[in-house]
């Protein structure tokens, strides 16, 4: 014989649907974590790199558009020290000696004369290149045979001028690689774009399909929602799950007053 139908208005059906309402407010937390509720929005831009005969340098888009869009101390590459407004100022004063002709000496000695080739672990960690008064140079190293210890010569710094075209290619994330956030990669192919979430933006050139060059960056960032986004995200992370923690356990109670009650309420008549 067929069970009766409780009909949406028993109270199994509301508890049910207590319990589904309790549970969805248990996941807000996820929901802020996943929609970025309460995070401001991040603009990115890219800005064309480009070289000359001799340095790597931001190039204009057209007549309307200013280099002086790109942030302050924007560098071009975090491996081309000294270029694009930005680079260590005591990094720049020491190569600056270098290219002047005056000796700087690098705490090492060798038995080896000539140039130490830049691929060497005396570089591990350094820049790769540094750009000064227009010329991108390569950090070397060279012995200075006058400077004799032990029959040792001293080490010296050292600029090698590098192929300004040759260096970009060197420093430039492939704009297909797998590494780089869709988003950033959208921002060198297309221009502009705005998200929620987080972007790690390599400080380095992208190079596209093309050949062509661009510096992505974040240009600001805004929060455009018509209400006070921190507090709904505050409360989505911990009101709202309280709320949700409390139906459940007045849920929990009132299924064993109804149900447990009432079985022992059958039992005691059956008898």
């Amino acid at each position: 014989m067929p069970l009766p139908d409780p009909g949406v208005d028993s109270p199994f059906y509301r508890d049910l649907v207590v319990f589904l309402l309790a549970v969805c407010l248990l996941t807000s937390p996820f929901l802020v974590a996943t929609v970025h509720i309460g995070e401001p929005a991040h603009e990115f831009d890219r800005a064309a790199v480009t070289t000359n005969d001799s340095a790597i340098e931001y190039a204009d888009e057209d007549e309307d558009e200013d280099e002086d869009d790109v942030p302050f101390l924007t560098p071009i590459s975090e491996d081309i020290d000294c270029a694009g407004w930005a680079g260590d100022l005591r990094a720049c004063a020491l190569e600056e000696q270098v290219l002047d002709g005056q000796p700087v000496p690098a705490g090492m000695w060798t038995g080896e004369a000539g140039h130490t080739p830049v691929s060497t672990p005396y570089l591990s960690g350094y820049y790769r290149y540094i750009q000064l008064d227009g010329q991108v140079y390569e950090p070397a190293y060279e012995t200075n045979a006058s400077e004799q210890r032990n029959g040792m010569h001293r080490v010296e710094l050292a600029l090698e001028p590098a192929d300004p075209d040759d260096a970009l290619q060197r420093v430039s994330v492939d704009v297909t690689d797998e590494d780089l956030h869709p988003t950033v990669a959208e921002t060198a192919r297309e221009g502009a774009t705005t998200t929620r979430a987080a972007v790690d933006v390599p400080e380095t050139p992208i190079e596209l399909e093309d050949g062509t060059h661009y510096r992505v960056y974040e240009s600001q960032q805004v929060d455009e929602s018509p209400w006070d986004s921190s507090s709904l995200a505050f409360a989505l992370r911990y009101v709202v799950p309280l709320i949700g923690i409390a139906m459940l356990v007045s849920l929990s109670r009132r299924i064993e007053v109804s149900y447990v009650g009432g079985k022992g309420e059958k039992s005691e008549r059956d008898e």
